[in-house]
């Protein structure tokens, strides 16, 4: 289905008034404030990250507080869902860069845990992949809404197993088994959320680019972390 062919579904009369060119250029539009907004929240989660775990500023460091932000993270990550037909573009802007604040404090731990260039090699080759798979996302053919539910489950086990393995069989192999597996989800992830945003940039508002930015951002993290379980360094 061509751009003009998904708009006729939306507004008969705007796909009328608009070429195929002019649509093509509002969803590269909607992409590009979408990175931005991502590029936002990574600066601001890695920065604070950075300047905590190098000590530039001194953070609190605790196994409560390092919940307390995972759950309240959790929980902007269900509010923003659940709630985005009813929110605003400031309100959801705000939740996301609230996000990033809290997303911080997972991250200060790499930054006190691993050698510093092996986190910005891994950094950077997190981002050449999710450059590449953004990009096939963004221009495959295929219906991915069919592997969302794969995805989705697939996770789950990953986190259980995880879970399992942090409390339960500490097993070092299984860990970097899992790390393997997290990195080929989240990979998929990216694919998914990627083909979607170019598929419902026309259908919905500007808000889209706020959710996305979320949805990108957390696969890119995950990717960094199971990457950086992978083959950094520890001090």
């Amino acid at each position: 289905m061509t751009l003009k062919q998904q708009l006729l579904w939306i507004n008969r009369s705007e796909a009328l008034t608009l070429s195929e060119s002019q649509l093509e250029q509002r969803v590269e539009s909607t992409i590009a404030h979408t990175f931005a907004w991502m590029g936002g929240v990574m600066l601001i989660a890695f920065g604070i990250a950075y300047a905590g775990g190098t000590g530039m500023i001194d953070l609190p460091v605790s196994s409560s507080l390092y919940w307390i932000s995972w759950i309240a993270g959790l929980g902007i990550i269900f509010l923003m869902n659940m709630k985005r037909q009813s929110m605003s573009y400031a309100t959801l802007a705000g939740l996301l860069l609230l996000f990033g604040v809290l997303e911080w404090y997972g991250l200060t731990g790499v930054f006190r845990a691993y050698n510093f260039g092996s986190i910005y090699n891994v950094f950077m080759s997190s981002t050449i992949l999710f450059g590449v798979l953004a990009l096939v996302g963004y221009h495959t053919k295929i219906d991915v809404a069919r592997v969302w539910p794969v995805l989705f489950w697939s996770m789950i086990a990953l986190i259980i197993s995880l879970l399992i393995n942090a409390f339960v069989l500490q097993s070092s192999w299984l860990d970097m088994m899992l790390s393997v597996i997290g990195i080929v989800i989240f990979s998929g992830f990216i694919i998914y959320d990627m083909n979607i945003l170019r598929q419902q940039a026309l259908w919905w508002d500007s808000r889209i680019e706020i959710l996305m930015a979320l949805g990108l951002f957390i696969n890119f993290v995950n990717i960094f972390l199971f990457l950086l379980r992978l083959v950094g360094n520890q001090d």
